[in-house]
């Protein structure tokens, strides 16, 4: 019996945070932490979390999931994608049992008392999209975008944009369009990324509910706001397109602007404390900073086109207490084999 292995990026998102959920254009690229899904034929059906070595027993039979004992969140991405696999009546059960490994560990670092600290980098997508690059090779088809964006939906509850499965799918620099439509985009020449990590992980879940409990108790403010968004996150990927750095620079940072105007009427905390403090640093060396993804911890990211700018920068949050996370940027997307 063959063993099947996918392993997918994670991503930062560079332009476009919380216009994308509804329909927006945006910019985000993949980056160097994997996760990584194998699954190998066994006398049993199981999960092996190898993060924390956990192992969980379940049986897979006529499309019903039953675990031997309760997985908790180690479960969830799995059930989901058994879930969708029932839906198209795609039974595993005649190739298996298979015990399936799930590791995303390097989405953590270090912390300081030992205890990993999450990133913040999309593990869950990439954790999603290796778990079905793995189950696309066992069920005999092609490498399946449908099928990650599907899983994640089930495992998200229909929450999100997918803008981090698609990037985590096809790697490289990735733009969205107002009308949807996914394409790989070229970053322009000459501009860098600098990112930088608050130290901290955000919530993008308790984010996503209280932005919509804000839409709903005030529609037009809502539509407002994000169609500032949406106008200035397409504005920016128009520059990009056009290689036109000092445009582009532009309008990130007017991006950042529309976040804080977001973040005032929401409360979201988007422009935390240490985004703040960051963004300060950035501007004293003469760059551009906004935060990436929901905002509130995670990722940061300062462009400049002045390299020693950005050396200035590294040594300036460096000195502040934030640690620099090396980062591969632009990476590829879904491997199997």
């Amino acid at each position: 019996m063959t063993t099947f292995n996918a392993s997918a990026p994670g991503k930062l998102v560079i332009v476009g945070e919380y216009a994308v959920l509804h329909g927006g254009p945006a910019l985000a690229i993949a980056v160097s932490p994997r996760a990584r899904a194998r699954m190998v034929p066994a006398d049993a059906w199981s999960l092996r979390i190898s993060n924390t070595a956990k192992e969980h027993r379940f049986d897979w039979a006529d499309d019903r999931l039953s675990w031997h004992d309760d997985p908790g969140p180690d479960g969830s991405i799995l059930a989901a994608a058994l879930a969708v696999l029932s839906e198209e009546s795609a039974d595993l059960s005649p190739a298996g049992p298979f015990m399936i490994e799930l590791c995303s560990e390097e989405f953590f670092h270090p912390g300081a008392d030992s205890q990993p600290e999450k990133l913040g980098l999309g593990s869950s997508a990439a954790v999603t999209v290796a778990l079905s690059g793995c189950l696309q090779q066992l069920l005999g088809g092609g490498r399946s975008l449908d099928l990650a964006m599907r899983v994640h939906r089930a495992h998200q509850r229909g929450r999100g944009s997918g803008i981090d499965v698609v990037t985590s799918y096809q790697g490289g620099l990735v733009g969205v369009r107002e009308d949807g439509q996914v394409s790989a985009v070229d970053w322009p020449a000459g501009l860098h990324i600098a990112p930088v990590w608050t130290g901290h992980a955000a919530s993008t879940p308790e984010k996503l509910a209280r932005l919509a409990e804000f839409a709903t108790g005030q529609p037009a403010e809502h539509t407002r706001l994000i169609g500032a968004l949406a106008a200035t996150a397409g504005s920016a990927r128009y520059a990009c397109d056009g290689g036109d750095v000092p445009g582009l620079l532009a309008w990130l940072d007017e991006f950042g602007v529309r976040l804080g105007e977001l973040d005032t009427a929401t409360g979201l905390g988007i422009w935390s404390d240490d985004h703040q403090q960051l963004a300060q640093l950035a501007a004293d060396c003469g760059l551009v900073y906004k935060p990436s993804g929901a905002g509130g911890g995670d990722f940061g990211l300062a462009f400049s086109s002045d390299t020693k700018a950005v050396a200035r920068f590294r040594a300036m949050h460096e000195a502040a207490g934030y640690r620099h996370i090396d980062l591969e940027l632009g990476v590829p997307g879904l491997q199997t084999g």
